[in-house]
């Protein structure tokens, strides 16, 4: 069922020539979606385990999943007619499941409820064996999707926490396959009821969040050929947010500024890692973007203690890991949200180092600056933990940076130790 985008339906089939996947369509507006080598069709077929139902009980503030305490259930997903291996590649290493290390994640869980739905990323496709009697029979193809945290329970049931449910929550599991633009819902074809988790027992509501402890000084535009003003705003501020540890303490000072749009240094994401990326090893590095959004102004940034490098032959590990890294906001509310603290991936994938993206952090990414270094697009509360609202919801996005992609930048500067 095409719920967005028809033009995927009949699109010409192309090999890619990365992660071995196959794209419908040519250049920048292919869809990457991996059906079987020769047909483009694909469905959900059977989730394990069938009729989940999940522990809700809270105890002493900690959330009681019924897996364990703090654990929270992966529902896994069969994909049918998706080809675990495609012609000329060697199918135990090589599946021809839709995933792709550069461009993202293809698939997402949606979780529907009586009172609104939520969308959260799938693990990437991958190929694994049936096993019959001790015997493997045949490869499938798999997608794990992690079940929503309390919040999301409560968002797309209704569930307030005031009572508890007699029979229990319930959300309806299904697939979804594409952007934001061209989105295909894939049709269940496993057992009725078998995609529908009962969330049962009492389910506290998270509490508000704190008010801000340190008033943000006022936003002062910025000219061309001013550079170094928001490390001089910001810098005193950003550093009582604690960043850093006793292992790598957060620096007294960045000397280098390596790249600024208000210096009038080439607006492009090549240009960005050109002067960033040419200093040896490892370095602490600090982002700085005023950002605008309708009438409205934001200063966001970001830290880390690990290099930009980007390799373009793809021999450098893309994501880095930091679990001193954080992004902030210096105004006009001011927080911030360490590596890690999101319910996704942890601190491994702190910072995303690709030669087509500037400034990226996150597996979501939860903060992207596009190659243009001006727009781009927040996915915050994947690695990085929202302020307010969870994963995948307005709420979030809309109190980091204003909107999933409708902001833009108008000063930035990135400066090293």
């Amino acid at each position: 069922m095409l719920t967005l985008g028809a033009s995927i339906a009949g699109a010409i089939l192309e090999m890619a020539d990365h992660e071995n996947l196959i794209q419908f369509g040519l250049g920048n507006n292919r869809g990457h979606f991996s059906a079987s080598c020769n047909a483009p069709t694909a469905s959900a077929n059977a989730v394990y385990p069938p009729a989940m139902k999940v522990d809700m009980s809270a105890s002493g503030g900690t959330l009681l999943w019924g897996m364990g305490s703090g654990d929270v259930p992966k529902v896994v997903v069969e994909l049918a007619n998706v080809a675990p291996t495609c012609v000329n590649k060697i199918s135990h290493l090589e599946p021809c499941a839709a995933h792709d290390d550069e461009d993202g994640d293809y698939f997402k869980c949606k979780f529907t409820g009586s009172a609104g739905e939520i969308e959260m990323p799938a693990q990437k496709a991958y190929a694994d064996w049936i096993w019959v009697l001790g015997v493997r029979t045949r490869m499938v193809s798999k997608i794990n999707c992690t079940t929503p945290d309390s919040s999301g329970v409560i968002a797309a049931t209704g569930y307030d926490g005031t009572l508890a449910y007699q029979d229990g929550a319930n959300l309806e599991l299904s697939i979804i396959f594409g952007n934001s633009t061209s989105k295909m819902e894939l049709p269940f074809t496993g057992e009725p009821g078998t995609n529908i988790i009962t969330y049962q027992g009492w389910l506290t509501p998270p509490m508000s969040p704190s008010p801000p402890g340190i008033p943000p000084p006022p936003w002062v535009p910025c000219g061309h050929g001013c550079a170094g003003n928001m490390l001089q705003s910001y810098l005193g501020l950003v550093t009582a947010m604690d960043f850093g540890s006793s292992s790598y303490p957060f620096p007294g000072g960045f000397g280098t500024l390596c790249h600024s749009s208000t210096r009038g240094d080439t607006l492009s994401s090549s240009a960005f890692h050109s002067a960033c990326d040419t200093l040896s090893g490892d370095r602490k590095s600090i982002f700085f973007a005023r950002v605008k959004y309708g009438d409205t102004y934001r200063v966001n940034g970001a830290y880390t203690r690990i290099s930009w490098y980007a390799d373009s032959s793809g021999t450098t590990v893309r994501y880095g890991s930091d679990d001193t890294a954080g992004l902030f906001q210096a105004y006009p509310v001011v927080f911030k949200s360490t590596a890690g603290s999101g319910p996704y991936t942890g601190s491994a994938n702190a910072n995303y180092r690709s030669n087509n993206y500037g400034p990226t952090y996150g597996s979501a990414h939860d903060w992207t600056v596009s190659s243009n270094m001006i727009t781009g697009y927040a996915n915050l509360g994947y690695t990085y933990k929202c302020r307010v609202g969870n994963y995948g919801q307005n709420t979030c996005r809309d109190d980091f940076i204003g909107s999933y992609s409708a902001w833009s930048i108008v000063e930035s500067e990135m400066w090293i130790e």
